[in-house]
């Protein structure tokens, strides 16, 4: 187990977005992703290839 650690906040936003505003002046508002999603959505932008392969490095265990 590495030593390294990182903070990670996962926090969704509770604002809706203006997705469009209609002629009549009417705005349509996109939903905010739920806590999952949120998750998901964060959770897919890691490498994780990439953070074991960074782990073998520091500790020695890379099959080279």
């Amino acid at each position: 187990m590495s030593s390294l650690s990182v903070s990670v906040s996962v926090e969704p936003l509770d604002e809706y977005v203006v997705q469009e505003i209609k002629y009549d002046g009417q705005e349509m508002y996109i939903q905010p992703l739920s806590m999952s999603e949120n998750f998901t959505k964060s959770v897919q932008k890691i490498d994780f290839l990439k953070i074991d392969s960074d782990s073998n490095e520091t500790t020695g265990n890379g099959s080279q």
